[in-house]
């Protein structure tokens, strides 16, 4: 398997790889409070287990979370 190259600097690719990764706590931190059947409350974070908190909109079913980290899972969709 061949690797690719990201492209950027190497702290251009740290700063992406970041990024990706709060996105993927997100979807897991959304997947555990759907199979929980929550659509709103705390929770520990994916990533860095600190507390998260979330909500899921009644009237789009978005989800929005925030961990109490700086920097860490903090979007909506």
């Amino acid at each position: 398997m061949s690797k690719q190259k990201r492209p950027g600097t190497p702290d251009e690719q740290i700063e992406q790889l970041l990024i990706e990764l709060k996105v993927c706590g997100f979807a897991v931190a959304k997947e555990i409070a759907s199979l929980r059947g929550m659509t709103s409350g705390n929770m520990k974070c994916p990533l860095c287990k600190k507390e998260l908190r979330f909500r899921t909109a009644l009237s789009n079913n978005h989800f929005s979370a925030k961990c109490e980290t700086p920097d860490c899972i903090n979007m909506m969709e």
